[in-house]
């Protein structure tokens, strides 16, 4: 299975927007993200330190359920959630020949913070 950094973000997005307890559910399915998809992006987005999930995959449904978001996850969206930015970053590699939704999490931060950064100083000289 493909890592998919544009559901990473989206997951991070509908997290922050909606999560209020474990119990809660991302509602991905309507938008054409099958169930297991999903499910390993959580355990993967938990490896890297962006979300913090239950483990009880062992029960009957076999899933995890959200537990919150970490700093890092936090700092990860805040840095993809301005859209000229997360297009830049999406421009830049593909100009590069890289498939954007395949990069390591590291390079999408750096291209991310780089894209803010630009940004923050474009707003600063006006």
């Amino acid at each position: 299975m493909k890592r998919d950094m544009e559901l990473v973000i989206r997951i991070l997005k509908v997290i922050e927007e909606y999560y209020t307890s474990r119990s809660f559910s991302l509602g991905l399915e309507d938008e054409g993200y099958e169930d297991v998809i999903v499910q390993y992006h959580l355990r993967i987005m938990t490896e890297a330190g962006l979300i913090i999930i239950d483990d009880v995959s062992t029960l009957a449904d076999g899933k995890y359920y959200i537990n919150g978001m970490t700093w890092y996850g936090h700092d990860f969206l805040d840095s993809a959630r301005n859209e000229k930015v997360l297009t830049a970053a999406k421009e830049k590699a593909e100009s590069k020949g890289f498939d954007f939704k395949s990069l390591p999490i590291d390079i999408i931060k750096e291209l991310l913070t780089e894209g803010v950064k630009n940004l923050l100083e474009c707003n600063v000289t006006k």
